[in-house]
């Protein structure tokens, strides 16, 4: 995908910082928790209508994630931690940054911004909600058009040029795809294997 090609250079940075942070044996939390600080401020900016500023914040904010991710790599002691730390928090980051972008549309009385917003937000958990059930499927996990990089890269572009509801409809109709698109792609991945499926019922029960 371009977005995540447009990506891949930060994601270089963050490999090349990963390995000096391993060094001065930096744990995945470290940056989780500024990371979700950063989102939270952006999320606080955006509804005082700073979007600029907000950008800045969830422009630091994701490269502290990919700086995360490197380092989650090559760590193994924090794994069983961090497998449910990295996840709270980028649902809560999420939540953060686009409740901001809604709150703000609701304050000013745009109520076609907010549904927009809504959508989005909504969006944005039903896209990782089937990676999550992917249980290590890469091709699932990673399946349709957008994935959390791709959204924080449409806010950060949309904010420094102040066309923050064009970047909603991109991430409305994006997540809501890519939501879909992985549905169906773990719903055949369960269909196709009798035990996997077995399994995620008990976990259910």
């Amino acid at each position: 995908m371009l977005l995540s090609r447009i990506l891949d250079y930060p994601r270089q940075l963050g490999r090349r910082a990963a390995s000096l942070a391993a060094r001065s044996r930096a744990k995945p939390w470290h940056l989780s928790v500024p990371a979700t600080t950063l989102a939270l401020v952006s999320g606080v900016l955006f509804y005082r209508g700073q979007p600029a500023w907000a950008a800045a914040a969830l422009l630091a904010s994701g490269l502290a994630g990919v700086l995360d991710s490197a380092v989650r790599g090559r760590s193994s002691s924090t794994a069983a931690f961090d497998a449910l730390l990295r996840p709270t928090a980028e649902v809560i980051a999420d939540a953060a940054v686009l409740g901001g972008i809604l709150l703000y549309y609701a304050a000013i009385g745009a109520d076609t911004y907010v549904a927009l917003a809504l959508m989005a937000l909504v969006g944005s958990f039903l896209r990782s909600f089937p990676a999550a059930r992917a249980d290590g499927d890469i091709k699932c996990s990673r399946a349709g058009v957008f994935q959390r990089p791709e959204q924080v890269l449409v806010l950060v572009l949309g904010g420094f040029a102040g066309r923050i509801p064009a970047a909603l409809v991109l991430l409305a109709v994006g997540n809501w795809v890519s939501a879909s698109i992985r549905f169906l792609c773990v719903s055949r991945s369960l269909s196709n294997d009798p035990g996997q499926s077995a399994d995620h019922r008990r976990r259910d029960a």
